[in-house]
């Protein structure tokens, strides 16, 4: 599977494109995904929009170089990243509504910490952070619609004692 960007800031980094903006676009392809994400694609639904993500992070994490340190981050990265969408898809079938939010929170927290090892990632191995990149701009957009379903809701639960506010 190899990703591809178009379009990217003078350091390298890739770009998006936001209200007439410049928008990242990049392609999956092989194995069993051939996504191209790009405008309106990227409005798909959550569950297949977190799916690919951790897909995403899979073959990012193959491209990286052998090396202890590095070996160390892919792993953290994998587990967080891939966490993202298995926490969505226990909130989907939550049976309250306090789980729904408590599911959530969680995958809010692992989408902020896959943040967290992707800008490791790329500090710890410039040459090879285009996919990291992707994988950064990505973790940071599932962070905000995670925190806005959060927001929305915790106001249809009013009783949710949650400890995490915005």
């Amino acid at each position: 599977m190899a990703l591809e960007v178009v379009g990217s800031n003078p350091t390298g980094h890739p770009t998006k494109k936001i209200k007439g903006k410049k928008r990242l676009k990049f392609k999956v392809s092989g194995g069993s995904v051939d996504k191209e994400l790009e405008g309106g694609e990227r409005s798909r639904n959550l569950r297949e929009r977190t799916n690919c993500f951790s897909l995403h992070v899979i073959k990012a994490v193959e491209t990286l170089p052998n090396a202890k340190a590095i070996n160390v981050l892919s792993h953290q990265i994998l587990r967080s990243a891939t966490s993202v969408d298995a926490n969505y898809r226990a909130a989907r079938v939550a049976r309250s509504e306090k789980e729904f939010i408590a599911k959530l929170q969680i995958a809010l927290e692992e989408a902020d910490e896959t943040q967290y090892w992707a800008e490791l990632l790329i500090e710890v191995n410039p040459n090879r952070s285009q996919d990291v990149s992707l994988v950064l701009v990505e973790a940071k957009e599932l962070t905000a619609i995670l925190v806005s379903a959060l927001k929305t809701a915790r106001a249809k639960t009013p009783n949710c004692f949650c400890s995490f506010r915005f």
